[in-house]
């Protein structure tokens, strides 16, 4: 796991204060080297005719000398932690977009960005940013929620839906474990609907009364991560991922998430939305996402 380039979107919100922090403290572990970026909104309704262009030109011009004293302070802030703390300013139509262009333009290795922002039209809403940035980047993406308040990693949660794109999710749960030297769980939540097999039980629960069940999830969990029950912490649940990835995460206060971007397929994210998504929206704590192409945890 080596993080050298941290880029982070800031919106100079205190959630977005909040995510800047974790880079920093992610770049003083690892010597990283972060980069601040701050996206100037323009709008095509506004450009119409040559008055309205030169108006916006102006409105955008001290918009983005305020900005750039508020990078200036988080710049300065960052000097006594020993960290190297770059920034940009520019301009773009679309936060989410101009976010994705940035990141392949240039040679990054961690996005941290928080999950909520500011309230108003210039808004970085979960929805048209960090989630699409999620979906979209071609490199891992921790996303740290509104509430979150604590810095450190002692315990990892990776879950695990046996598709082979979360075996992705398995490798650099085991390396952050190993770096962090932290406890590394594994769960795998029962969901009933992507199952139709097991409608052919009789009971509305698959694991309750069913140990054969429950013995063989248990035992292909073991055989899927490679890493014998003496070095990690399994679990079953049975329920809605999402809503039992958090509930177990809050059970057993994990600090950091670990998930693959794709899991059991689009059929899956089409009719009940990406399970990652979900939970980078409701987890308290930092979610890490990886995608396809980032294996091994570098």
């Amino acid at each position: 796991m080596t993080f050298n380039k941290i880029l982070v979107p800031v919106d100079f919100s205190e959630f977005s204060n909040n995510a800047l922090q974790y880079a920093l403290f992610l770049a003083e572990r690892f010597h990283s080297q972060v980069t601040l970026l701050h996206i100037i909104l323009l709008y095509h309704e506004d450009v119409s005719d040559e008055a309205h262009l030169m108006a916006l030109e102006n409105i955008v011009e001290g918009q983005e000398e305020r900005k750039s004293k508020l990078m200036e302070k988080h710049i300065e802030e960052s000097k006594s932690r020993s960290i190297t703390v770059d920034s940009k300013l520019i301009r773009g139509l679309n936060a989410a977009n101009t976010i994705l262009e940035f990141i392949e333009e240039n040679d990054f290795d961690l996005v941290v960005l928080g999950t909520h922002g500011r309230s108003g039209f210039n808004k970085w809403l979960f929805g048209s940013v960090a989630e699409k940035v999620m979906r979209l980047s071609r490199i891992p993406v921790l996303t740290i929620h509104k509430d979150f308040n604590k810095m450190g990693v002692e315990r990892i949660l990776v879950p695990i839906d046996f598709s082979e794109t979360s075996k992705i999710g398995v490798d650099w749960g085991i390396v952050g474990a190993q770096e962090f030297k932290a406890e590394l769980h594994f769960l795998h939540s029962v969901q009933v609907e992507l199952h139709p097999e097991y409608f052919l039980m009789n009971s509305e629960m698959i694991l309750q009364g069913n140990p054969a069940v429950i013995r063989h999830l248990d035992e292909n969990l073991v055989k899927f991560t490679g890493i014998p029950k003496s070095k990690a912490v399994y679990a079953l649940r049975e329920g809605k991922a999402y809503k039992e990835i958090k509930r177990y995460a809050e059970d057993n206060e994990i600090d950091l998430i670990v998930m693959t971007a794709h899991g059991m397929g689009k059929l899956e994210h089409f009719l009940i939305g990406s399970t990652v998504e979900r939970v980078a929206r409701i987890a308290s704590c930092p979610v890490l996402t990886v995608g396809r192409n980032q294996r091994g945890g570098n």
